[in-house]
């Protein structure tokens, strides 16, 4: 929380401090992320300052967007897309045609190669009725096999004495959607988003087909369509029935754990709710806040998302308010600080399909920080960011195992300024975060089914500075429950890697417990990092590589139809060289987070 102690305003901590009568030495603190102060000097009241203050503004601002996580993911929308089944035709075979050539009628160019190759064991032979309707029913099933869902070849009357057997294929076109609405979304914009999606294909395509059922899938407050295909009212069309179900007008989480920062309290609660649809468009109101020990850390974040037409473009801003006090040998400091930010979001899903969908998305972010130490400011700042990313999600195999990947890549670029001209000039004289930075970041998550209940967990986190020092806001995290396990939170570096590999084991149900899933996972970390000016730090180098080991333990228990109550615990220990980072190092330790999902 912050401080209620008198603050100046429109005055340097630069300036201050040379006016001040208590002050018996000079004071040079750094306007940065990190505060650093002079041998030479004395305290407010006698009290010494530490040589450096290792949390800041900046630090408070990641570990709460960080912490703004669910227990569980969303589960994968899966998509079921209907099929045609018809009865094949039984004909006596007792008359043949001589079939020297079969002709395709509506192929494609690019489709004769191999249509022909398909074909061409039924050519030059004498062919009985059914063989010629097996032949147009298995090249059907080649055509909707390649995702023209409602495709059909057919057998027309014809004249074939001549050695020439013609074939018709009609690929189907889309007529027309009728929506049976048990959603929260609005039964005029499920038709938009449909219509959009469907309307005006040349064919009905398995692609065009899940991309519709999985937007929809995609607006909050309505769950993914069940779909069924009946006869058009124009020949050569299918209409689409789609029974639309309802979800959860309400939905959150409730989750508490030990893996805070040591110094605003590493006992922490946090919890998010979600409001879907109030304006019946698939549009969602979302509330989240985090609260440490002794409320030395609270964090406010509100949002609204809402989709931007009926294409799958979706909008969302939002604002969200930090504020942090140093405690334990740090309380007689008084020192706090605050970050405020809002944002805008723009995404859009490029390819969206059940095996694979691809988005991309641009957000802007303006962020107004500030530390203090006794009242006054030592680094005053505000940050405009602008990123563009790309995120890939597919699920398939490699060889016969199951692979699923999350894929993404992203561009940042940004500005830092200090209202302060000596806070500025500070900053340039020794970090030098200050002005225009770049940055791009690559973030890999998979999951490889190696056996039924044996699977290889895989996450990798990397970001490179293109410009230098960054503001600690901007810097990548590399300790803590998302980074190395058994480091306490706080390390972060201008540019790093982050591997986090682990074997997940599925364990047998308890018998009493249907609905209890366990798991045992071992896990390795490894992360490095690079400072670009390591002088101005007392802790890091210019690069630091930190590794541990450990045991996980995960559980899931449903209470009741789609929410969970959530459990892990982790013990982790460090092997390796610490690279003199011994005072953020637990050797061995452990971690927990329970949660509660509604």
């Amino acid at each position: 929380m912050l401080s209620s102690s008198s603050r100046l305003s429109g005055q340097s901590v630069f300036s201050f401090m040379r006016s001040s009568a208590r002050v018996a030495a000079p004071l040079w603190l750094v306007a940065s992320g990190d505060l650093f102060i002079s041998q030479a000097q004395a305290a407010p009241a006698g009290v010494p300052l530490p040589p450096q203050l290792p949390y800041n503004a900046g630090q408070a601002a990641r570990q709460a967007e960080m912490a703004d996580q669910p227990p569980l993911p969303p589960p994968a929308a899966v998509p079921v897309l209907p099929r045609v089944v018809e009865p094949e035709l039984e004909l006596p075979d007792k008359e043949t045609l001589m079939v020297r050539h079969i002709v395709v009628e509506g192929v494609e160019p690019a489709e004769q190669k191999s249509v022909a190759g398909f074909l061409s064991s039924y050519e030059g032979k004498n062919l009985t009725l059914a063989q010629i309707y097996d032949a147009a029913g298995k090249l059907t099933a080649y055509y909707r096999g390649q995702g023209f869902l409602v495709a059909k070849v057919h057998v027309p009357a014809q004249d074939a004495r001549d050695g020439t057997l013609r074939f018709k294929l009609v690929r189907g076109r889309f007529g027309q959607a009728t929506i049976q609405n048990e959603s929260l979304v609005r039964r005029s914009f499920l038709q938009g988003v449909i219509d959009e999606a469907l309307a005006g294909r040349p064919a009905i395509t398995e692609g065009d087909l899940e991309r519709a059922m999985l937007l929809v899938s995609d607006l909050h407050g309505a769950g993914m369509p069940h779909s069924a295909i009946a006869p058009g009212l124009q020949a050569g069309s299918s209409d689409f029935v789609f029974t639309v179900p309802h979800s959860r007008r309400v939905d959150g989480y409730l989750l508490s754990d030990n893996v805070g920062s040591r110094y605003t309290g590493r006992w922490r609660m946090n919890g998010g709710i979600n409001i879907n649809s109030p304006a019946g468009i698939g549009d969602r109101i979302s509330l989240f806040g985090i609260i440490s020990t002794n409320s030395n850390l609270i964090n406010g974040r509100a949002s609204y998302s809402a989709p931007i037409g009926h294409s799958g473009l979706r909008g969302e801003i939002g604002a969200y308010k930090t504020d942090y006090a140093l405690g334990g040998a740090y309380s007689s400091l008084d020192a706090v600080g605050y970050v405020n930010s809002i944002y805008g979001t723009l995404s859009y899903p490029i390819l969206r399909a059940r095996a694979e969908s691809l988005y991309v998305s641009a957000t802007y972010s303006h962020r107004n920080l500030n530390d203090q130490v006794f009242g006054v400011s030592t680094a005053h700042r505000s940050i405009d960011t602008g990123t563009i990313s790309f995120n890939n999600v597919t699920y398939g195999t490699l060889g016969s195992m199951p692979l699923t990947s999350d894929v993404s890549a992203s561009y940042t670029e940004g500005y830092v300024r200090f209202a302060d001209q000596e806070q500025l000039q500070a900053n340039r004289e020794t970090l030098g975060t200050a002005g225009h930075y770049r940055r791009i970041n690559l973030s890999v998550d998979a999951t490889l089914g190696l056996m039924r209940q044996l699977a290889l967990m895989f996450h990798f986190n990397g970001q490179k500075s293109l410009s230098g020092s960054m503001d600690s806001s901007e810097q990548m995290t590399l300790s803590g429950l998302w980074g190395v396990r058994s480091y306490y939170q706080g390390l972060s570096a201008d540019s790093g890697f982050l591997f986090m590999p682990e074997l997940r084991y599925s364990l047998p149900q308890v018998s009493i417990l249907s609905k209890y899933q366990h798991s045992l996972g071992v896990f390795t970390d490894i992360a490095g990092g690079w400072l670009h000016n390591a002088s101005v730090s007392y802790v890091q180098r210019h690069f630091s590589e930190v590794n541990d080991i450990g045991v996980g333990y995960y559980a899931t228990y449903e209470y009741l139809p789609g929410r969970y109550v959530t459990a892990k615990g982790m013990f982790a220990h460090t092997y390796g060289s610490d690279y003199g980072l011994s005072s953020y190092n637990l050797g061995t330790t452990g971690l927990m987070q329970v949660g509660l999902t509604f």
